[in-house]
């Protein structure tokens, strides 16, 4: 079990906080399973505090990748993708925490999986402020858990009309990025749909983990990048895209439109959490 690597990937900007950071990375380096690397794309960072930190890292286990520019975030793990070595790439957001037995979690599924080459988790949904990390990982039972299908036919069915695989939360085979396919670059921050697009397309097989492996910082800033009408426009339109080109209908772009109208409304997070309960 010890010999399947991982490469966790992460990007980090200035929006940022340094507090959130520290707590994220060591999530990560606080493991129950050690045989990975982690590779840290620093997309522009220009604040000092996140620059010192990458300096203290002293973790051989970690490499960071400096960029002067901030180039977004699919550019940054498109970086990392060209670098890694590891069996499993592994996605880290900079500001949500990693349960200390993801790792070993994520490992086990994919020895008792061979067959499923992209797969996520269920996550806890939690404001997690800047608490420490003891303190956010205590306050998990009493946070609301979001769930995915964990079969490849549900989870492409719910892919015609929502997102179903939470990209943070993924895993995916090294052998699924031979056949050189990248996150795009021209999508507004909806570049996981469109990656997953690209692996239905060519067959691949999705999976889910039922357990809750991952901690999402969901705050009031997160609902408000989530509530923003280019942004949620630009879902739609991808969500469109999707749909003709996996066979949907009529009524997943009612869904998809159904979605945007929601979404640009004060109801959003009413609707998003009686989803989710």
């Amino acid at each position: 079990m010890n010999q399947v690597t991982l490469s966790i990937a992460m990007s980090v900007y200035d929006g940022v906080n340094s507090v959130q950071l520290k707590r994220a990375v060591e999530s990560i380096l606080n493991q129950t399973y050690g045989n990975f690397e982690f590779i840290i794309y620093s997309d522009g960072v220009s604040k000092l505090d996140l620059l010192d930190y990458f300096k203290e890292i002293s973790d051989e286990r970690v490499r960071v990748i400096y960029s002067d520019i901030n180039n977004g975030l699919a550019f940054g793990l498109n970086k990392i993708i060209k670098t890694f070595s590891g069996d499993i790439f592994v996605r880290m957001d900079a500001d949500d925490i990693s349960l200390p037995n993801r790792l070993q979690e994520i490992v086990n599924y994919s020895l008792a999986n061979p067959k499923v080459d992209i797969f996520g988790s269920a996550m806890y949904q939690l404001d997690t402020g800047l608490g420490s990390l003891d303190a956010c990982l205590s306050r998990c039972c009493d946070a609301e858990i979001i769930r995915y299908p964990t079969k490849h036919s549900d989870i492409k069915k719910m892919f015609l009309y929502r997102n179903s695989v939470s990209h943070p939360t993924v895993a995916i085979r090294r052998d699924v990025f031979n056949e050189g396919i990248y996150y795009p670059l021209f999508s507004l921050r909806n570049e996981d749909t469109l990656l997953w697009l690209s692996f239905f397309k060519r067959d691949r097989v999705f999976g889910n983990i039922s357990k809750p492996l991952y901690i999402f910082d969901f705050s009031e800033d997160t609902s408000l990048r989530r509530t923003d009408v280019k942004k949620a426009y630009s879902d739609m339109l991808d969500r469109f895209r999707v749909i003709f080109d996996l066979g949907g209908g009529i009524r997943h772009c009612a869904l998809a439109m159904l979605c945007f109208v929601v979404t640009i409304t004060p109801f959003y997070n009413w609707v998003r959490n009686a989803v989710i309960k």
